[in-house]
């Protein structure tokens, strides 16, 4: 029976065998031919900011992630399976797209809809929990576009893709809730 070593360095780096050298000029092929495939892939699929992806998109492209991942790390997965794989999953997602597109009941299921968490300056503690966000982090999404209090909102609405729409008020109703915090109410 083989005794067990501890950080041992060249097995954590490289396994418990030793590929030759041209296995590492193949890898490199395969990470910058399969790092291009994916920048042409995803201009097709989309073309907008990481922020402004869907739940549904994010899936979509940790697809790509895993499927370009095990084409990069295992020699076993030919190129050209990952490459059918990519664009069987872009077919899908323009598919799911156009679906979505013809129908509000599969839109909704699909994407989702927005969550009210500010009306009229009253916070919706209840809708916080729904989407799972603290008080003190949409205290800083409101603090980052301005907001002191929420008494400065009409509406605020939690967008699907994480980002927070706000709809102000005119004049303020009332002074709401602060959403500047002090640690020991002295600035940090």
């Amino acid at each position: 029976m083989k005794d067990t070593v501890y950080l041992d360095f060249m097995y954590i780096f490289f396994g418990g065998t030793y590929a030759p050298w041209p296995y590492y000029f193949e890898a490199i092929f395969r990470i910058l031919f399969l790092f291009s495939f994916t920048i042409i892939s995803i201009h097709f699929l989309y073309q907008k900011d990481i922020l402004e992806f869907t739940s549904t998109e994010l899936i979509i492209l940790f697809a790509f992630g895993t499927t370009i991942g095990d084409a990069i790390l295992y020699r076993s997965v030919p190129l050209f399976h990952c490459m059918i794989s990519v664009v069987f999953t872009i077919i899908a997602a323009r598919l799911i797209a156009y679906i979505t597109s013809k129908s509000e009941r599969i839109e909704e299921f699909v994407l989702s809809k927005p969550v009210l968490v500010i009306k009229e300056g009253i916070l919706d503690k209840e809708a916080l929990q729904k989407i799972n966000l603290s008080k003190r982090q949409l205290f800083f999404m409101l603090r980052l576009q301005g907001i002191k209090h929420t008494g400065e909102i009409e509406y605020a609405l939690f967008e699907t893709n994480g980002r927070l729409s706000i709809i102000r008020l005119d004049k303020a109703i009332n002074q709401g809730e602060s959403t500047i915090e002090f640690k020991n109410n002295t600035p940090q």
